[in-house]
């Protein structure tokens, strides 16, 4: 199965997983934006799975480790904007949408490491 159909997927479960808690979490505790934070996910996890891939053929050995941390320096520092944004329209929600953001973005980035795990291993 390629990466776009795994991603997807896994993107689905999330985002079943998401229309649970939405579902059965008090509603304090529950976002409007939760879908858009998968969204965010699926789109960056898709175009950094591919540069990371291309970036593992090139003869350049280290490249693969630069672009690696250059892309979740900039993973974290974009999820950061994305919360502080958030936090600074929407001050009475902001601890549902950042908690559920973050487990979001732990789920993600498991899957990101996982499916890059296998294809080194192939390597």
């Amino acid at each position: 199965m390629t990466y776009p159909v795994k991603l997807t997927l896994f993107s689905l479960l999330v985002s079943l997983l998401i229309f649970c808690w939405n579902m059965f979490i008090p509603v304090e505790y529950t976002t409007n934006h939760a879908y858009f934070i998968g969204i965010y996910f699926f789109l960056f996890s898709l175009i950094t799975h591919f540069i990371l891939v291309k970036s593992l053929n090139n003869e350049n050995k280290n490249l693969f480790t630069f672009r690696y941390m250059a892309i979740s320096g900039i993973k974290l520092f974009l999820s950061l904007i994305v919360i502080f944004v958030y936090a600074f329209n929407n001050k009475s929600r902001v601890i549902p949408f950042a908690v559920l953001f973050l487990l979001i973005y732990f789920l993600y980035t498991g899957f990101e490491i996982a499916s890059l795990l296998k294809r080194l291993k192939k390597k």
